[in-house]
């Protein structure tokens, strides 16, 4: 009786190893194949403000950084849109 009591727990044991097993598995989809590219612009200073580029870096590191965005290399752009159209 004591033997058939320890190949049951020993069963058990194993069984609920496997369902604890699969519950461990993580699968990460998409990634950098789904991201949207966009091209951000640096902004036109106004006045006093020195530290406009600092804002461009934030605003491409957060977009780049939610994994939704991928942030495309700006610096070669001919002419960036900086004239106000009123």
């Amino acid at each position: 009786m004591n033997k058939f009591l320890h190949i049951i727990f020993a069963g058990f044991l194993f069984f609920s190893s496997s369902v604890i097993h699969a519950l461990e598995v993580i699968e990460i989809l998409g990634g950098k194949a789904s991201q949207i590219p966009i091209a951000v612009m640096p902004f036109k200073s106004f006045g006093a403000q020195k530290d406009i580029g600092k804002i461009n870096s934030v605003i491409k590191g957060d977009l780049g950084r939610s994994g939704l965005f991928y942030p495309l290399d700006t610096r070669g752009v001919a002419a960036s849109p900086i004239a106000i159209k009123r």
